[in-house]
């Protein structure tokens, strides 16, 4: 059927599986956030009265940055914003990390917050960046392949970041840990595809209905 065509599709080509790869890594960074954010801020920083104003907050702010993005995009286009995402969120994820580190797993919350801030609001441009550029081969496939890459990618991330969410405990070095991991493998499946010029899928063919 067709669902198995888009599949086929999808794995067959370079530029669509190594941008989806990438979009799948970046949620699975995020969705860390958002199933453990209401446990860091209420057990590990005490601030579990404010926390839907730290939430609300950060959202309205990567809101703000993804519609800028957005118009960027169309300027200069969906690599060069999803390049300049990419290596935002690599940054500031190492920049997570060894803030933790340095501060035994809990650093100053506002110092934190401001960072993850960062972190976050790059993962949102890098997730529309990377499926735009993945569907740019699939020509009358670009719907199916969507849906399927988008199937994989919610329920893909939120097992990825189960991985790590379950480990945070007076801590917040393992969701800095998962959250770089998962960063680097992003930026590692977008160097892959970008390193090949996108080649279009062949058009289905006429006679497949008959």
């Amino acid at each position: 059927g067709r669902t198995l065509e888009g599949a086929q599709a999808v794995v067959s080509n370079r530029t669509t599986l190594g941008y989806g790869i990438s979009r799948l890594f970046n949620i699975g960074g995020f969705f860390i956030y958002l199933g453990s954010a209401e446990l860091i801020f209420g057990d590990i920083y005490g601030k579990g009265d404010s926390f839907a104003w730290f939430f609300g907050g950060q959202a309205a702010i990567m809101g703000v940055i993804s519609l800028v993005s957005s118009r960027f995009v169309k300027h200069i286009g969906a690599l060069a914003v999803l390049r300049f995402a990419m290596i935002s969120l690599v940054t500031s994820a190492i920049a997570l990390l060894v803030l933790s580190v340095a501060t035994d797993g809990v650093p100053n919350l506002w110092v934190w917050f401001g960072i993850l801030t960062i972190t976050n609001s790059a993962s949102t441009i890098v997730t529309p960046a990377a499926n735009s550029l993945s569907m740019e081969p699939m020509g009358e496939m670009a719907g199916t392949a969507s849906g399927i890459l988008g199937a994989v990618a919610i329920s893909g991330g939120a097992m990825l970041a189960a991985v790590f969410s379950g480990q945070i405990s007076g801590s917040v070095t393992p969701f800095a840990v998962g959250y770089l991991l998962y960063s680097c493998i992003s930026a590692g499946a977008f160097l892959w595809a970008s390193a090949e010029t996108a080649v279009p899928v062949p058009a289905l063919s006429t006679t497949a209905s008959h």
